[in-house]
């Protein structure tokens, strides 16, 4: 809901917060900072809570419909419709780390993401068509692996959960041609002219 508990072991309460508005997603630093997405009031916001546990001490504002995860003590992973982003705690600077039509997994499945040291991914990913979790290793291709592919290009408003599921698995299974999508509106959008 709205509220965050903060509890012992033994189930007593030790703290709360309220964010009056919807809670998205939360993720711990490794050193214990909590980080809480919710949904502001002009769009998706991710709160630092203080080291008293008794109110936010920082606010990051974000685009589109997300989720956080902690990378480490200075950086945040953001997972949205688009693909990924790394936020960085003390700047709020934004970088995109990729988008979900150029690593062929739908973001939108991602149920946690962990960055490793050598800047590969490992995501916990639901496949809805199979009805099962994979664990997927994302890392920049190789100049062997890449090849050369005929570029399909769909333009759409709107692309549904669906078609994506589609796209990615023409993309992981076709060897001579690839989908890549122009989004004119999406989940990200924020403004509709």
């Amino acid at each position: 809901g709205q509220d965050i508990y903060k509890i012992d072991f033994d189930g007593n309460l030790i703290g709360k917060i309220s964010t009056n508005n919807y809670i998205n997603s939360f993720s711990s630093s490794p050193s214990g900072k909590v980080y809480v997405n919710v949904d502001g009031n002009q769009g998706m916001e991710i709160k630092t809570i203080n080291d008293k546990f008794s109110d936010f001490d920082k606010t990051i504002p974000v685009e589109g419909w997300g989720s956080v995860y902690a990378a480490d003590d200075e950086n945040l992973l953001y997972c949205t419709y688009s693909g990924l982003q790394l936020i960085n705690v003390n700047t709020n600077e934004k970088k995109s780390l990729f988008s979900w039509i150029n690593v062929d997994v739908d973001s939108t499945n991602f149920d946690n993401v962990i960055m490793n040291e050598d800047g590969s991914f490992t995501v916990l990913y639901y496949d809805y068509e199979n009805g099962k979790y994979e664990i997927v290793k994302i890392r920049e291709a190789l100049e062997s692996e890449k090849g050369k592919k005929e570029t399909l290009v769909l333009g759409t408003y709107f692309l549904d959960s669906d078609v994506r599921r589609s796209i990615v698995k023409f993309n992981r299974n076709n060897s001579s041609a690839r989908i890549k999508v122009v989004e004119y509106m999406n989940d990200d959008t924020i403004s509709y002219e």
